[in-house]
C-alpha cells in the first residue's frame, strides 16, 4: 500500500485496528457462549456455527434461517 505521510499511515493502522477488534471480538463472545449452550463439541469445532445456527432456530420454526446465517458470511 502507499500513503502520502506517517499519520495517514498510522490512522490506517488504527481504522483497520478498531474494524477488526468491532467485528470479530463479538465473534468471541458468540462462540464462547455456544461452549456453554452445547457442550461435548470440543471435539469438533467446525460444526459448532451450523450447530449454534440449527439450536437458535429449531424452536421457532424457521430451518431456513438456519441456512441463511450460516451462507451469510460467505455472501
Amino acid at each position: 500500500m502507499a500513503f502520502r505521510d506517517t499519520k495517514t499511515l498510522q490512522r490506517s493502522i488504527c481504522t483497520v485496528a478498531i474494524y477488526y477488534t468491532l467485528i470479530y471480538f463479538p465473534l468471541v463472545l458468540i462462540f464462547c457462549c455456544a461452549r456453554v449452550l452445547l457442550p461435548g463439541m470440543e471435539g469438533d469445532s467446525d460444526r459448532i456455527m451450523p450447530a449454534m445456527a440449527v439450536y437458535l432456530t429449531e424452536h421457532i420454526g424457521m430451518g431456513w434461517l438456519a441456512g441463511l446465517l450460516v451462507a451469510a458470511p460467505f455472501a
